[in-house]
C-alpha cells in the first residue's frame, strides 16, 4: 500500500466548564465535583452527577472514586446527621436492587403518584450512622453491578448504576432520634433530606463496535442508547427552561425513561428546591478511539447550553421574592408568620399585594416573630438560597419545639410557592408580564376568533351545498 500527498488534520473544538488532565487523580476530581455537590446535599438541596462516555473510558473508576470521597465528607467529625443509602441498576427495561442478595418479586419499580411524587417500590434503603457502615454498603453495591464482555471491554458495565444518598439535616426527626431525643409526630415538620445522585451511565457504543454482539448484547446496546438520548434531551430542555418566562411553555420529557423519571425533582420546573447537575464526559487517550472521543464530546458539549438572556429588558416582577430587598423580605416574613391563612396583615402591604395568597390554607400555627433576626439583612436572592435547615433553626430559636417546626415548614413552603410561580409566570415576547386578567382576556379573544372562523367555514359549506 502506498500513500501519496500530505495528510490532512481535521480540527474540532468543544466548550466545557473544566477539563481534567490524564495526570489528575480521583481525589482531584472529587475536590472539583464531589465536594460542592456534597455540600449542597448537606444543605438540603439536590445534587446529581453523571459520567458519560464510551465503554472502557474510565467512567466507573471515576464514579467509584466520587462515592469513596463522599463517605468521609458526609460523616465529618461532629456531624449528627443520618444518611440513607440505596443503589440500583437500570438494565434495559429491568431495575435491580444491588444491595440485596435476591431480587424482590416484580423487581424494583419507579412510578408517579397521583399528586406528582416519584415513588420507588421494592428498593431497599439502608440507614447509616457512621462512615464505616456507608463504606460497607458502597463496596457491596460495586460488586453487584452487571458486567459483560464486549469487543471493547472485558468488563463493560451493561447497566446504569444509580447511587442514592438521602442526607438528613441537623435538627431533623432522624437526628433527634439518633441523639436519644423524642421526635415522634414531628417528621412532617422537619427539614427535607438533601438528595445526592451519583450515576454511572452504561458505556456508549457505535454500530461498528457492536456488530459482533449476540442478540442479547444488541438489545442491551439499543436500550442504553435510547436512555442516553432521553437523558440528553431532558438536560438541554431543563436548561433552556431556566430563561425568564420560558418555564411555562417548555416541555422537559422526563417521563421517557425510568432514569429521568427518578430525577423528576431535577428536571421539573416546579421543583421546590435548588438543584445542581454535573456531567462528566470520559474520553479515551488512545488514538484508535478518536472517533469515539469525538462522539462523546459531541454528545456532552451541548449540555452546557446557557439560557439566552434575550435582548429586551424584562419587566420587574414585584411578586418574585428573589428580587426583593431586605425590607421587603422582612415585611413579608413577619406578615406570613403572624397572619396564617387569613393574611390580614399581608393584605395591607402595598409592595406585596398577593402575599396572603401564598400562605397555605388549613389549620396553621401563627406567631409574632422578630423577622429582622431571621432575615439578618439578606436580600431576596440570599434569603431564597438559605438552606431549609438553617431557616428552621432561625425560626425555632423564637418558636420552639414542634410548633416552631410546623410554622417554619408552612412559611418555607409559601416562599417556594412564590419562587415557582415567578419562574412560570407568563411573559410577552418583549419581556412584559401578562397579568391573570390580561391572560383571561387574551384567551377569550382567541376563543372568539376560533368561533368566528368556525362560523365562516360553516357558512361557506352551506353556500357550496346551495
Amino acid at each position: 500500500v502506498s500513500l501519496t500527498g500530505k495528510p490532512a488534520l481535521d480540527l474540532s473544538s468543544s466548550k466545557f466548564d473544566y477539563v481534567f488532565s490524564p495526570e489528575d487523580t480521583n481525589p482531584v476530581v472529587y475536590s472539583s465535583v464531589g465536594q460542592p455537590l456534597a455540600a449542597r446535599a448537606k444543605a438540603g438541596q439536590v445534587g446529581v452527577v453523571f459520567a458519560y462516555g464510551q465503554t472502557g473510558s474510565g467512567k466507573t473508576h471515576t464514579m467509584n472514586g466520587l462515592m469513596d470521597g463522599l463517605i468521609g465528607q458526609l460523616f465529618e467529625e461532629g456531624d449528627t446527621r443520618l444518611v440513607r443509602f440505596s443503589y440500583f441498576e437500570v438494565l434495559g427495561t429491568a431495575i435491580n436492587d444491588c444491595l440485596v442478595a435476591q431480587q424482590p418479586k416484580g423487581g424494583v419499580q419507579i412510578g408517579e403518584a397521583l399528586d406528582g411524587r416519584v415513588l420507588t417500590r421494592n428498593l431497599s434503603s439502608h440507614v447509616c450512622t457512621s462512615a464505616a457502615e456507608l463504606e460497607s454498603l458502597v463496596q457491596a453495591a460495586k460488586k453487584r453491578r452487571s458486567t459483560a464482555c464486549t469487543e471493547r471491554n472485558n468488563e463493560s458495565s451493561r447497566s446504569h448504576g444509580v447511587a442514592v444518598f438521602a442526607v438528613g439535616q441537623p435538627g431533623s426527626a432522624a437526628a433527634a432520634v439518633r441523639e436519644g431525643g423524642d421526635a415522634a409526630g414531628e417528621e412532617d415538620f422537619a427539614p427535607a433530606d438533601g438528595m445526592l445522585y451519583v450515576i454511572d451511565l452504561a458505556g456508549s457504543e457505535r454500530a461498528a463496535d457492536s456488530k459482533g454482539h449476540s442478540k442479547e448484547r444488541m438489545e442491551e446496546t439499543k436500550q442504553i442508547n435510547l436512555s442516553l438520548m432521553a437523558l440528553k434531551e431532558c438536560i438541554r430542555a431543563r436548561t433552556l427552561a431556566s430563561a425568564p418566562g420560558a418555564a411555562l411553555t417548555s416541555h422537559v420529557p422526563y417521563r421517557r425513561s425510568k432514569l429521568t423519571l427518578l430525577l423528576k425533582d431535577v428536571f421539573d420546573c416546579g421543583c421546590a428546591r435548588l438543584c445542581a447537575t454535573v456531567v462528566i464526559a470520559a474520553v479515551s487517550p488512545l488514538a484508535k478511539d478518536v472517533a469515539h472521543s469525538a462522539n462523546t464530546l459531541k454528545y456532552a458539549s451541548p449540555l452546557r447550553v446557557a439560557a439566552k438572556a434575550g435582548g429586551q429588558r424584562l419587566e420587574r416582577d414585584p411578586r418574585d421574592p428573589a428580587l426583593w430587598g431586605p425590607t421587603e423580605v422582612t415585611t413579608w416574613l413577619a406578615a406570613a408568620c403572624a397572619s396564617g391563612s387569613t393574611g390580614s396583615e399581608a393584605q395591607k402591604l402595598d409592595c406585596l399585594p398577593s402575599a396572603a395568597q401564598q400562605v397555605p390554607q388549613g389549620e396553621e400555627v401563627v406567631a409574632e416573630i422578630d423577622a429582622e433576626a431571621v432575615v439578618l439583612g439578606m436580600t431576596g436572592v440570599q434569603f431564597c438560597s438559605m438552606p431549609e435547615a438553617e431557616f428552621f433553626r432561625r425560626i425555632q430559636l423564637q418558636v420552639t419545639g414542634g410548633r416552631g417546626g410546623k410554622l417554619a415548614k408552612r412559611v418555607y413552603s409559601a416562599l417556594w410557592t412564590m419562587i415557582v410561580d415567578a419562574k412560570t409566570r407568563k411573559r410577552r415576547p418583549d419581556g412584559s408580564i401578562v397579568s391573570e386578567e390580561e391572560e383571561a382576556a387574551e384567551r377569550a379573544q382567541q376563543e372568539e376568533a376560533q368561533r368566528a372562523k368556525y362560523d365562516l367555514w360553516a357558512e361557506r359549506e352551506r353556500n357550496m351545498k346551495g
